[in-house]
């Protein structure tokens, strides 16, 4: 089994990007390592994270122990997107053993943190990643949950093709086919 250090060093090297957005300088990273650990800690305590996603502050990112051991349960895929030293977003993708929704492997979680909201960051950190994700990842489906109420991330979740398949009262399921999917490859069967 590879231990945390090692998946670390592992996924850290294999994708990094810069982004350029309205002078701002942002560098985009693959992978996870205990300052990620540490800065979740610290970005969960913002009001708009605790309101949106209260178990990243409760239960997640509680504390940098807790943090690690969120990412050593599951089989995760995160990015990250730093601003200097500063934590501005994170992105991952969680893969399950039997999926919740047929055909999507992975889920798919956004956060921005204060100081990186409201700067049209989301969107073009997600399309980056969205590309490195697929180059690995290319037949698997994703969803995700969102609260029916939350327009800016219902409308950033379309213009990044996810399509909603269910809605209740306050959350909406939303899915992206992968890049097999969309060219129809998920029907064929092996013969």
């Amino acid at each position: 089994m590879i231990s945390n250090s090692e998946r670390s060093e592992i996924s850290s090297s294999h994708f990094s990007r810069k982004l350029v957005i309205d002078d701002e300088r942002l560098r985009i990273l693959k992978g996870w390592h205990n300052t990620l650990a540490e800065q979740l800690v610290i970005a969960s305590g913002d009001d708009e994270i605790i309101k949106r996603t209260p178990r990243d502050h409760n239960e997640r990112f509680a504390s940098a122990e807790a943090a690690n051991e969120w990412y050593a349960r599951d089989e995760h895929i995160v990015y990250s997107l730093a601003q200097a030293a500063n934590l501005a977003g994170i992105i991952w993708f969680t893969k399950y053993d039997t999926p919740v929704i047929e055909n999507a492997d992975y889920t798919f979680a956004i956060r921005m943190y204060e100081g990186a909201r409201g700067k049209g960051l989301a969107g073009n950190f997600a399309r980056a990643v969205l590309l490195d994700f697929e180059a690995t990842e290319s037949g698997s489906d994703v969803w995700l949950e969102t609260d029916t109420d939350n327009d800016a991330a219902l409308h950033l979740y379309e213009s990044l093709g996810f399509a909603p398949i269910s809605s209740a009262k306050t959350r909406t399921k939303m899915v992206r086919p992968g890049v097999m999917s969309r060219l129809g490859y998920h029907h064929l069967e092996a013969e």
